[in-house]
């Protein structure tokens, strides 16, 4: 059995140190998290703080003297880590990004909570400060980012079928991103939501556990870059002004675990990070977890 049940000496979502380790003694003194447990190879799957993930002994690993992450953090571990390093797995093992085009997606109908929103209503609600930022006050530099806006990014990568994007048509207000990695600890579906609040100008993206069948189950379907870029371009340009204003005003979530504290935030950006959803970051949290 491949599962999150942990041997005694390694609790689950434990900090652990490497140690020990002579075929890569590059990983000694590394801090990480485990995170899974190969019953068979009798291996713990460890998420170190520089991205690397291994599988290793029980023996390599020690304790460090943080405090052991609660009963929610329990929860939303194991839904990244379901399969190791995942922020969400298809059920039956298989998450193989299509390759087909999708189908012509419906036509907006009008009543989607979404509709005619942009980066108009994020200027509506920012303090004189993020004002200025943004517009510059002719005497500083302006909010800029060295990283391509959301529009350019999202849908360059739905059209190369690194994501795969999926939509509430005809309504057009609820956008579902998914990816799939594939390394030395198995296959992983990553997928995230997208999250608003036009009155106050927020952004967000909710780790999810849905497969591809859940979102067809709930009304989603498939849509490719020309659907997304002409259903979601304002939501788009809203989402993107809120990213390079950064935090507060643009976050990740999961699903599991809504007040989820920064360190089980900074594991979840970090396997972003890592993925094709890499993207979705905020310029200072891509910063942060740069390899």
């Amino acid at each position: 059995e491949n599962g999150y049940s942990m041997p005694p000496a390694i609790p689950a979502g434990a900090r652990v140190e490497v140690h020990g380790l002579s075929a890569k003694p590059e990983h000694n003194g590394k801090l990480g998290r485990a995170v899974s447990y190969d019953h068979n190879r009798e291996r713990v799957g460890v998420h170190l703080d520089s991205g690397d993930r291994l599988l290793l002994r029980v023996a390599n690993l020690r304790l460090t003297q943080e405090e052991l992450p609660t009963h929610k953090e329990l929860a939303v571990f194991a839904q990244m880590f379901s399969k190791p390093g995942a922020l969400s797995s298809e059920a039956d093992g298989s998450a193989a990004e299509p390759t087909a085009p999708p189908p012509p997606a419906p036509p907006r109908d009008g009543s989607g909570s979404w509709d005619d929103l942009d980066e108009q209503q994020v200027m509506l609600s920012l303090s004189e400060e993020e004002a200025r930022a943004v517009v510059g006050d002719g005497a500083g530099a302006t909010l800029s980012s060295s990283t391509p806006s959301l529009e350019a990014a999202l849908s360059s990568a739905v059209r190369r079928n690194e994501l795969t994007a999926f939509a509430n048509a005809p309504r057009y207000d609820r956008l579902v991103l998914s990816c799939k990695r594939t390394d030395t600890l198995g296959d992983a579906t990553y997928t995230v939501e997208a999250g608003l609040d036009a009155f106050d100008g927020l952004g967000w993206w909710t780790t999810t556990d849905r497969t591809h069948a859940d979102l067809a189950s709930d009304g989603f379907v498939r849509i490719g870059a020309e659907a997304l870029v002409a259903e979601y371009g304002g939501v788009m340009r809203f989402l993107e002004l809120c990213r390079r204003l950064g935090p507060p005003r643009y976050t990740m979530k999961t699903a599991l675990d809504p007040e989820a504290k920064p360190h089980v935030i900074a594991v979840v950006e970090r396997l972003c990070a890592a993925s094709a959803l890499r993207c979705l970051l905020s310029c200072e949290a891509a910063a942060a977890h740069a390899s």
